[in-house]
């Protein structure tokens, strides 16, 4: 788990809010910020939770890691670890006309998770 207590949510449905991710992860620990890319229906949704210390996020992982959130199986790991459905394209997205690549939108998410550091 990072030392920051961010934590990754993938496999969201696209029907899950911020306050959805709030409510659950609450159970075990403080809140202190939830973001998510809610997408229209179809799309890969995630978000980014985070904890008030490193055993609550460790706690978040132990208890909510591959369980199911509105039909949806999902995944919670520490930031720093790569998801694993990221892409390998780094930055730079493929065609899509218009669209920000998944990993462009993370760093976004990142940036503002962690504004104060920058």
């Amino acid at each position: 788990v990072s030392d920051t207590g961010n934590l990754w949510v993938s496999g969201l449905s696209s029907t899950t809010r911020a306050t959805d991710l709030k409510t659950l992860f609450s159970k075990y620990g403080k809140v202190t910020k939830v973001v998510t890319n809610a997408k229209s229906p179809g799309a890969r949704c995630y978000g980014f939770v985070t904890m008030s210390s490193v055993e609550e996020a460790t706690k978040c992982i132990s208890h909510l890691h591959r369980t199911e959130l509105h039909g949806r199986m999902i995944s919670v790991d520490s930031e720093q670890a790569e998801p694993a459905d990221a892409g390998s394209d780094g930055l730079t997205g493929g065609g899509g006309g218009g669209h920000i690549s998944k990993d462009l939108t993370i760093l976004v998410l990142y940036m503002f998770l962690n504004r104060n550091s920058f």
